[in-house]
Protein backbone atom coordinates (compact mmCIF):
# COMPACT_ATOMS: atom_id res chain seq x y z
CA UNK A 1 0.00 0.00 0.00
CA UNK A 2 2.75 1.94 0.89
CA UNK A 3 4.01 1.79 -2.33
CA UNK A 4 1.28 2.64 -4.39
CA UNK A 5 0.80 5.80 -2.25
CA UNK A 6 4.50 6.92 -2.69
CA UNK A 7 3.71 6.44 -6.47
CA UNK A 8 0.71 8.20 -7.22
CA UNK A 9 2.41 11.11 -5.12
CA UNK A 10 5.63 11.16 -7.55
CA UNK A 11 3.44 10.86 -10.57
CA UNK A 12 0.90 13.83 -9.18
CA UNK A 13 4.18 15.68 -8.53
CA UNK A 14 5.25 15.21 -11.82
CA UNK A 15 1.83 16.43 -13.60
CA UNK A 16 2.23 19.44 -11.56
CA UNK A 17 5.84 19.64 -12.61
CA UNK A 18 4.73 19.59 -16.16
CA UNK A 19 2.13 22.09 -15.73
CA UNK A 20 4.41 24.61 -13.96
CA UNK A 21 7.17 24.28 -16.83
CA UNK A 22 4.37 24.88 -19.25
CA UNK A 23 4.12 28.63 -17.62
CA UNK A 24 7.57 29.26 -17.10
CA UNK A 25 8.17 28.04 -20.78
CA UNK A 26 5.12 30.44 -21.91
CA UNK A 27 7.27 33.31 -20.40
CA UNK A 28 10.27 32.80 -21.56
CA UNK A 29 9.19 32.86 -24.46
CA UNK A 30 7.80 36.44 -24.09
CA UNK A 31 10.77 37.73 -22.58
CA UNK A 32 13.22 36.19 -25.14
CA UNK A 33 10.59 37.93 -27.97
CA UNK A 34 12.25 41.08 -26.90
CA UNK A 35 15.42 40.94 -27.68
CA UNK A 36 14.86 38.73 -31.15
CA UNK A 37 12.91 41.99 -32.11
CA UNK A 38 15.81 44.38 -31.65
CA UNK A 39 17.81 41.94 -33.59
CA UNK A 40 15.49 41.59 -36.22
CA UNK A 41 15.08 45.45 -36.49
CA UNK A 42 18.67 45.96 -36.91
CA UNK A 43 19.32 43.26 -39.25
CA UNK A 44 16.17 44.70 -41.64
CA UNK A 45 18.15 48.39 -41.02
CA UNK A 46 21.76 46.85 -41.68
CA UNK A 47 20.19 44.38 -45.28
CA UNK A 48 19.01 47.58 -46.53
CA UNK A 49 21.84 49.91 -45.77
CA UNK A 50 24.56 47.26 -47.50
CA UNK A 51 21.45 46.83 -50.64
CA UNK A 52 21.91 50.84 -50.86
CA UNK A 53 18.30 51.32 -50.67
CA UNK A 54 18.45 54.92 -49.62
CA UNK A 55 15.08 55.71 -50.34
CA UNK A 56 14.00 53.47 -47.51
CA UNK A 57 16.53 55.14 -45.11
CA UNK A 58 13.95 57.66 -43.38
CA UNK A 59 11.40 55.00 -43.35
CA UNK A 60 13.14 52.02 -41.71
CA UNK A 61 15.11 54.57 -39.34
CA UNK A 62 11.70 56.00 -38.29
CA UNK A 63 10.59 54.64 -34.43
CA UNK A 64 6.74 53.92 -35.69
CA UNK A 65 8.57 51.40 -37.80
CA UNK A 66 11.09 50.03 -35.04
CA UNK A 67 7.67 50.02 -32.64
CA UNK A 68 5.09 47.96 -35.35
CA UNK A 69 8.26 45.34 -35.86
CA UNK A 70 8.21 44.61 -32.01
CA UNK A 71 4.49 44.57 -31.39
CA UNK A 72 4.02 42.25 -33.74
CA UNK A 73 6.74 39.81 -33.13
CA UNK A 74 6.08 39.87 -29.26
CA UNK A 75 2.65 39.72 -30.47
CA UNK A 76 3.35 36.49 -31.90
CA UNK A 77 5.32 35.28 -29.18
CA UNK A 78 1.71 36.03 -26.58
CA UNK A 79 0.16 33.80 -28.83
CA UNK A 80 2.70 31.05 -29.01
CA UNK A 81 2.90 31.58 -24.92
CA UNK A 82 -0.91 31.26 -24.72
CA UNK A 83 -1.25 28.06 -26.84
CA UNK A 84 1.20 26.30 -24.47
CA UNK A 85 -0.05 27.55 -21.32
CA UNK A 86 -4.05 26.38 -22.65
CA UNK A 87 -4.66 29.93 -22.04
CA UNK A 88 -8.01 31.13 -23.40
CA UNK A 89 -7.31 32.81 -26.52
CA UNK A 90 -9.80 35.06 -27.02
CA UNK A 91 -8.28 36.50 -23.55
CA UNK A 92 -5.31 37.06 -25.72
CA UNK A 93 -6.85 38.48 -28.75
CA UNK A 94 -8.96 40.76 -26.76
CA UNK A 95 -5.57 42.24 -25.15
CA UNK A 96 -3.89 42.49 -28.15
CA UNK A 97 -6.95 44.80 -29.55
CA UNK A 98 -7.58 46.52 -26.48
CA UNK A 99 -3.57 47.47 -26.80
CA UNK A 100 -3.62 48.19 -30.79
CA UNK A 101 -6.58 50.81 -29.33
CA UNK A 102 -4.70 52.32 -27.17
CA UNK A 103 -1.32 52.92 -28.99
CA UNK A 104 -2.50 55.79 -31.64
CA UNK A 105 -3.46 57.34 -28.29
CA UNK A 106 -0.33 57.03 -26.52
CA UNK A 107 1.65 58.49 -29.44
CA UNK A 108 0.08 62.28 -28.67
CA UNK A 109 2.31 63.97 -26.55
CA UNK A 110 -0.18 64.42 -23.50
CA UNK A 111 -0.63 60.42 -23.06
CA UNK A 112 3.09 60.32 -23.59
CA UNK A 113 4.21 62.89 -20.90
CA UNK A 114 1.74 60.81 -18.67
CA UNK A 115 2.67 56.92 -19.22
CA UNK A 116 6.53 58.22 -19.62
CA UNK A 117 5.96 59.64 -16.25
CA UNK A 118 4.72 57.01 -14.55
CA UNK A 119 7.59 54.87 -15.94
CA UNK A 120 10.35 56.86 -14.91
CA UNK A 121 8.49 56.71 -11.07
CA UNK A 122 8.03 53.12 -11.08
CA UNK A 123 11.50 52.13 -12.68
CA UNK A 124 13.05 54.46 -10.09
CA UNK A 125 14.62 56.79 -12.57
CA UNK A 126 14.07 59.82 -11.08
CA UNK A 127 13.41 60.80 -7.54
CA UNK A 128 12.02 63.72 -5.45
CA UNK A 129 14.39 66.17 -3.86
CA UNK A 130 17.35 65.10 -5.86
CA UNK A 131 20.12 66.19 -7.16
CA UNK A 132 20.21 65.46 -11.10
CA UNK A 133 22.72 66.36 -14.08
CA UNK A 134 20.74 66.64 -17.64
CA UNK A 135 23.50 66.25 -20.44
CA UNK A 136 21.01 67.05 -23.37
CA UNK A 137 20.10 70.15 -21.55
CA UNK A 138 23.31 71.35 -20.42
CA UNK A 139 21.13 71.76 -16.89
CA UNK A 140 21.79 70.96 -13.10
CA UNK A 141 19.01 71.00 -10.79
CA UNK A 142 16.96 69.56 -7.81
CA UNK A 143 13.65 67.62 -8.75
CA UNK A 144 10.89 69.43 -6.79
CA UNK A 145 8.15 67.89 -8.69
CA UNK A 146 7.12 65.41 -10.82
CA UNK A 147 3.93 65.54 -12.11
CA UNK A 148 1.38 63.72 -14.37
CA UNK A 149 3.15 65.68 -17.38
CA UNK A 150 6.21 67.56 -16.70
CA UNK A 151 8.96 67.42 -14.26
CA UNK A 152 9.91 71.01 -12.39
CA UNK A 153 14.01 71.21 -11.69
CA UNK A 154 15.39 73.92 -9.82
CA UNK A 155 18.50 75.40 -10.31
CA UNK A 156 19.85 76.04 -6.70
CA UNK A 157 22.43 78.35 -7.68
CA UNK A 158 20.25 81.19 -9.58
CA UNK A 159 16.34 79.58 -8.03
CA UNK A 160 15.09 79.27 -11.54
CA UNK A 161 12.31 76.51 -12.17
CA UNK A 162 12.69 74.64 -15.81
CA UNK A 163 9.18 72.63 -17.15
CA UNK A 164 10.38 69.57 -18.51
CA UNK A 165 7.78 67.32 -20.47
CA UNK A 166 8.02 64.12 -19.24
CA UNK A 167 8.22 62.05 -22.38
CA UNK A 168 11.62 64.30 -23.49
CA UNK A 169 12.87 63.94 -20.04
CA UNK A 170 12.63 59.63 -20.75
CA UNK A 171 14.67 59.95 -23.74
CA UNK A 172 17.40 62.28 -21.94
CA UNK A 173 20.59 61.10 -20.35
CA UNK A 174 19.83 62.17 -16.74
CA UNK A 175 22.75 61.60 -14.06
CA UNK A 176 22.05 61.39 -10.22
CA UNK A 177 24.28 63.09 -8.32
CA UNK A 178 22.16 62.32 -5.06
CA UNK A 179 22.59 59.03 -5.80
CA UNK A 180 26.55 58.47 -6.79
CA UNK A 181 28.27 58.17 -3.47
CA UNK A 182 31.66 58.61 -5.05
CA UNK A 183 30.79 61.69 -7.57
CA UNK A 184 33.07 64.03 -7.99
CA UNK A 185 33.20 67.75 -9.07
CA UNK A 186 34.09 68.25 -12.71
CA UNK A 187 35.90 71.13 -13.42
CA UNK A 188 37.22 72.38 -16.48
CA UNK A 189 38.88 75.57 -17.75
CA UNK A 190 40.57 76.53 -21.07
CA UNK A 191 44.08 78.30 -20.84
CA UNK A 192 46.94 79.32 -22.90
CA UNK A 193 49.29 77.62 -24.66
CA UNK A 194 51.96 79.31 -23.68
CA UNK A 195 52.12 78.28 -20.00
CA UNK A 196 54.68 76.49 -18.54
CA UNK A 197 52.87 72.83 -19.03
CA UNK A 198 55.67 71.38 -16.65
CA UNK A 199 54.26 72.86 -13.14
CA UNK A 200 50.77 73.35 -14.25
CA UNK A 201 49.36 70.46 -12.91
CA UNK A 202 51.35 70.70 -9.27
CA UNK A 203 50.05 74.18 -9.49
CA UNK A 204 46.32 73.61 -10.07
CA UNK A 205 46.71 70.44 -7.03
CA UNK A 206 48.12 73.07 -4.74
CA UNK A 207 45.53 75.63 -5.37
CA UNK A 208 42.07 73.20 -5.06
CA UNK A 209 44.09 71.25 -1.73
CA UNK A 210 43.85 74.46 -0.04
CA UNK A 211 40.32 73.91 -0.04
CA UNK A 212 39.17 72.62 3.12
CA UNK A 213 36.72 70.35 1.71
CA UNK A 214 38.84 68.84 -1.21
CA UNK A 215 40.41 65.33 -0.89
CA UNK A 216 42.11 64.57 -3.75
CA UNK A 217 42.06 65.77 -7.47
CA UNK A 218 43.30 64.91 -10.65
CA UNK A 219 44.16 66.39 -13.75
CA UNK A 220 43.39 65.12 -17.09
CA UNK A 221 44.84 67.25 -20.52
CA UNK A 222 41.69 66.39 -22.91
CA UNK A 223 42.19 68.89 -26.27
CA UNK A 224 44.28 71.07 -27.22
CA UNK A 225 43.99 73.56 -30.33
CA UNK A 226 45.24 76.82 -31.61
CA UNK A 227 43.97 79.14 -28.93
CA UNK A 228 44.73 77.29 -26.04
CA UNK A 229 44.67 73.84 -23.89
CA UNK A 230 41.33 72.41 -22.31
CA UNK A 231 41.71 70.84 -18.56
CA UNK A 232 39.34 68.34 -16.98
CA UNK A 233 39.58 68.63 -13.54
CA UNK A 234 37.67 65.79 -11.07
CA UNK A 235 37.93 66.62 -7.63
CA UNK A 236 36.91 64.70 -4.99
CA UNK A 237 34.94 66.69 -2.14
CA UNK A 238 33.71 65.90 1.53
CA UNK A 239 30.34 67.84 1.38
CA UNK A 240 26.77 67.15 1.69
CA UNK A 241 25.03 66.09 -1.73
CA UNK A 242 22.69 68.98 -1.41
CA UNK A 243 25.69 71.54 -1.59
CA UNK A 244 27.11 69.80 -4.46
CA UNK A 245 25.87 72.47 -7.07
CA UNK A 246 27.00 75.49 -4.96
CA UNK A 247 29.97 73.84 -4.09
CA UNK A 248 30.99 73.35 -7.89
CA UNK A 249 31.15 76.61 -8.53
CA UNK A 250 32.64 77.73 -5.49
CA UNK A 251 35.58 75.51 -6.64
CA UNK A 252 35.44 77.25 -9.66
CA UNK A 253 36.24 80.48 -8.64
CA UNK A 254 38.86 79.58 -6.09
CA UNK A 255 40.38 77.60 -8.86
CA UNK A 256 40.91 80.89 -11.16
CA UNK A 257 41.94 83.44 -8.67
CA UNK A 258 44.50 80.67 -7.26
CA UNK A 259 45.78 80.16 -10.98
CA UNK A 260 45.88 84.29 -11.47
CA UNK A 261 47.92 84.93 -8.35
CA UNK A 262 50.13 82.77 -10.16
CA UNK A 263 50.50 84.15 -13.08
CA UNK A 264 48.76 81.34 -15.16
CA UNK A 265 47.72 82.69 -18.48
CA UNK A 266 44.00 82.01 -20.01
CA UNK A 267 42.92 82.41 -23.24
CA UNK A 268 43.19 85.79 -24.46
CA UNK A 269 40.00 88.00 -25.13
CA UNK A 270 37.97 85.34 -23.30
CA UNK A 271 39.43 85.60 -19.65
CA UNK A 272 42.65 87.61 -18.85
CA UNK A 273 44.60 87.43 -15.79
CA UNK A 274 44.72 91.15 -15.74
CA UNK A 275 42.42 94.27 -17.55
CA UNK A 276 46.62 95.27 -18.93
CA UNK A 277 46.80 92.28 -20.48
CA UNK A 278 43.32 92.42 -22.58
CA UNK A 279 43.47 92.87 -26.23
CA UNK A 280 40.94 92.85 -29.27
CA UNK A 281 42.74 89.25 -30.59
CA UNK A 282 43.04 86.10 -29.85
CA UNK A 283 46.06 84.85 -30.14
CA UNK A 284 47.89 83.75 -27.00
CA UNK A 285 49.46 85.86 -24.49
CA UNK A 286 53.24 85.14 -24.41
CA UNK A 287 54.90 85.14 -20.48
CA UNK A 288 58.60 84.38 -19.88
CA UNK A 289 57.68 82.48 -16.70
CA UNK A 290 55.64 80.97 -13.96
CA UNK A 291 55.92 81.64 -10.46
CA UNK A 292 57.80 78.95 -8.93
CA UNK A 293 55.15 76.67 -6.91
Amino acid sequence: MLKWSSFFLIFYLCIDMVTNLKYIISIAIILISIPISDNITKKITNLLQEKNLNKYKNFISNTLFILFIRVIIVAISIVIAGMISNINMNYIFGGIGIISLMLPITLQSPAQDFVCGILMISMDKIRQNELVRIKELNLEGKIINISGFSTSILDPLTQGISEIPNHKLWTMTIQSISRSPKQKILLEIMISNRNDMGVLETVIRKILMTHSNVIDVNVAYVKQNDRGLTLNIPVSVDSNKSDFLLMQTILYKHLKIGLQKYGIVFVDGATPVDIKNKSDVVTPIIVNSITPV
